[in-house]
């Protein structure tokens, strides 16, 4: 298995990943459009065929970008201690086809090093499944509140933090 990490896909290729979101949860191409210009982005090809999405957003880029929604409360009351040198994971991705394979964490691996390159000293998210809570565990994450129902799709999303 050849795994390659690219930061050059077109938003409309990547569009491919919000098909595996609840519809509360995926985005419209104008709207990842918009969300991607801001945000650090990593995709993952695996056998050259694209398999991972990752994208960060500095945590003062997304707390200017105000609340619209109840739950981007929750976000930035969360995120706000971080301001200065956080950085939010805002999405990652993996099509079904490709779980199961342990690059969760070989993905997380690659996009934390990156960020840590850019100068960041913690990475703040929100857990929404027990497969991505366990992987940001085993690479040091600390998970201190739970909300439900996060966006109302009757998932959980665990915040946590990890200092890198």
């Amino acid at each position: 298995m050849k795994i390659e990490f690219k930061n050059n896909v077109t938003v409309k290729d990547s569009m491919i990943f919000e098909s595996i979101f609840e519809e509360e949860l995926q985005l419209s191409l104008e709207e990842k459009t918009e969300l991607l210009e801001n945000c650090e982005k990593t995709w993952m090809f695996v056998d050259g065929e694209i398999a991972g999405e990752i994208y960060t957003i500095s945590v003062q880029k997304l707390i200017g970008e105000g609340v619209e929604e109840p739950d981007d409360q929750k976000i930035v009351d969360d995120i706000t201690p971080y301001v200065d040198y956080g950085v939010y994971y805002h999405s990652t991705s993996i099509l079904p086809r490709f779980r199961g394979l342990g690059l969760s964490k070989i993905f997380k691996c690659f996009h934390n090093g990156y960020l840590k390159g850019l100068g960041y000293k913690v990475i703040v998210g929100h857990s929404t499944s027990d497969e991505i809570e366990k992987v940001n565990e085993s690479l040091g994450a600390k998970h201190i509140r739970t909300h439900e129902n996060w966006y109302e799709t009757d998932r959980a999303a665990k915040f946590y933090e990890l200092y890198i």
